[in-house]
């Protein structure tokens, strides 16, 4: 108990100053600190933290240390993705096209983009996105069916300005019947 005590601090310190990209650096660097643990235990460890992999701007992925939900509000975390979201390069680039059909979204991303997509955009807590779904490279974005096109077209704008230059960027499927 005595070693958890010690460690968990150590790895938010850890992951908070230096890019780790994977649960085997992050044992390495804890081993050369004379702490030895097992994969287990490090996720473990990881979930207790609130440990998540975020996207770099540069490209690539790090764990962060997020605080426990009584030590930082929804809508500090949501102004936080908000304004990486709206200013990240990456995340734009990320983005390769979107379709819409009734009340979904599906975001076409670079691989392995998708699952960070989907954090930010839960994070936003908009009450009109019910939920993400995140692939490897593609994310479903379930949004509430009483918002006509446009002002789903409006939504995606607020939330990823500089991915969406104009309509003509979005594929607006039409559910068309065949008879």
């Amino acid at each position: 108990m005595k070693q958890k005590i010690a460690r968990l601090p150590l790895i938010s310190e850890v992951l908070n100053s230096e890019i780790i990209d994977s649960q085997e650096t992050l044992l390495n660097i804890l081993k050369a600190r004379g702490i030895n643990v097992t994969q287990a235990t490090l996720s473990r460890d990881l979930r207790k933290l609130n440990a998540t992999k975020v996207a770099l701007p540069s490209g690539g992925f790090r764990y962060k240390v997020f605080p426990n939900q009584t030590e930082i509000s929804h809508h500090e975390v949501a102004k936080y993705t908000s304004s990486r979201l709206r200013n990240s390069d990456q995340a734009n680039q990320d983005i390769l096209s979107f379709a819409i059909s009734n009340n979904l979204v599906v975001i076409k991303t670079r691989n392995g983009c998708a699952g960070a997509l989907a954090f930010d955009i839960d994070m936003l807590g908009f009450p009109e996105i019910i939920g993400t779904i995140p692939g490897t490279d593609t994310l479903l974005v379930v949004i509430d069916e009483n918002l006509s096109r446009e002002q789903i077209i409006r939504l995606l704008l607020e939330i990823i300005p500089d991915a969406i230059t104009n309509e003509a960027t979005i594929n607006i499927s039409q559910n068309r019947r065949r008879r």
